[in-house]
């Protein structure tokens, strides 16, 4: 695959990955569940790393680092979904007359997201809770900044030139 190829290919998949969270919104995880947001995740990354292993295979490089890579974004996408089906609300709990919170899940989300934030920039001084949730928040997102600078790195890489 060539420099210009893999660069059009990676920016549509980040841009589609970026567009995936889309399906978590209420509306869809209340009929589908967490599935759909699943299974894009998914096909999205193995298309992640077939991109990068053509491009490596034509700069003379093993896919190897480029399937670990898609293994560890692939594990933080299911710890995703465990804290988006932690927040969902229990089915038993809502009435079947009733219509359901179709945004509840993600408004959860975003209060406690304020509330954190309010927590570590509220006051003059962070302290303890705030530097670990600083660090806990720069792990979470680790994947995603190794992913993207490997994706940097491996348009970088030069052919290999062919006899």
């Amino acid at each position: 695959m060539s420099r210009g190829m893999f660069v059009i290919a990676i920016l549509a998949i980040y841009i589609m990955s970026f567009l995936s969270q889309m399906l978590l919104s209420g509306q869809f995880i209340n009929r589908v569940g967490p599935w759909g947001f699943a299974l894009g995740q998914a096909a999205l990354t193995w298309a992640w790393y077939l991109a990068h292993a053509r491009r490596l295979r034509d700069a003379g490089r093993t896919s190897g680092l480029a399937l670990g890579i898609a293994i560890v974004y692939a594990l933080a996408i299911v710890l995703l979904l465990l804290i988006v089906v932690s927040t969902m609300p229990a089915s038993s709990s809502i009435s079947p007359t009733a219509p359901p919170a179709e945004d509840e899940p993600m408004l959860m989300t975003y209060f406690l997201l304020m509330y954190l934030l309010a927590m570590l920039f509220g006051g003059p001084m962070m302290g303890l809770l705030g530097c670990v949730l600083i660090v806990i928040g720069l792990l979470l997102l680790s994947p995603m900044l190794i992913a993207f600078a490997y994706s940097i790195w491996t348009a970088t890489r030069p052919p290999v030139a062919t006899p």
